[in-house]
């Protein structure tokens, strides 16, 4: 009878600390899925660059709008009714032919016009939906990057967005970039 008493106390004693450790790890889970998104976002703004800094037809400057228009906008791609955190490690995958949770068409990157044109995709597994805004003003590119994740499977999702502008010198990033998490 002893010896379960100490257990029960131990039990009492070491129930809050793994149940902090679970929170922290799920907490410490959900900045490293946040880094992925800044990640993504970054490199969504590194492709608009080097898109920008190439001449166009007419030999002008500028941001993609996949047509004819001052404005684009794309996605988000996967759609957000792809849940990523059904996945396999939580993650969605773009795949020729998807036939599991959280797969999509790979050919959503490329039939899309902005992706195609900044020959831009997602080939590795990948929490964030990405998507894109671009208007050309005046020689200059104004951007907005999104990514967005419901990063626990709970139908909240955080969102990290960046505004920017691409012009003759180069790119400028708003210091004030978005980043929301739901709260535990």
């Amino acid at each position: 009878m002893r010896r379960r008493r100490e257990a029960l106390g131990a039990a009492l004693v070491l129930v809050p600390w793994v149940a902090l450790g679970a929170r922290d790890a799920a907490h410490v889970d959900r900045i490293t899925a946040a880094h992925e998104g800044i990640a993504g976002a970054l490199a969504i703004v590194s492709a608009l660059a080097a898109y920008f800094q190439e001449p166009h037809l007419d030999g002008a400057h500028r941001c993609p709008t996949a047509g004819e228009g001052d404005t684009g906008e794309v996605g988000p791609t996967p759609p957000l009714a792809v849940a990523c955190a059904a996945g396999r490690g939580e993650r969605c995958r773009a795949r020729e032919a998807p036939t599991a949770a959280a797969e999509y068409p790979s050919a959503l990157w490329h039939e899309a016009p902005l992706w195609r044109d900044l020959d831009y995709e997602i080939t590795e597994p990948h929490a964030f939906h990405y998507a894109l805004r671009t208007r050309n003003e005046g020689g200059a590119c104004d951007f907005v990057v999104s990514a967005v994740a419901d990063l626990d499977g709970d139908g909240e999702h955080s969102r990290i967005e960046v505004h920017g502008r691409l012009d003759g010198s180069g790119v400028m990033l708003d210091p004030t970039w978005r980043i929301d998490q739901p709260t535990e």
